[in-house]
């Protein structure tokens, strides 16, 4: 089950990956040369036993993870 956590309206380049860092940023990465870019600072409390991802609508999503000790 996905949820939304915060509204964004992103648009994504073609050839990036983009993720939420530890510190709760949303980051670009480009795949060959490695270098982060902070896109946005976004300070998301994270929670243990979840995923957070950039979902195709440009939201900040979060979905529990399967092999996750969370009880």
């Amino acid at each position: 089950m996905i949820q939304i956590v915060q509204k964004l309206n992103f648009k994504r380049q073609r050839g990036k990956l983009y993720f939420v860092d530890h510190k709760g940023d949303l980051v670009e990465i480009t795949p060959r040369q490695k270098k982060r870019k902070v896109v946005a600072k976004l300070r998301i409390k994270k929670e243990k036993g979840y995923l957070y991802f950039l979902n195709k609508q440009g939201h900040i999503a979060r979905t529990p993870m399967k092999n996750s000790r969370k009880k």
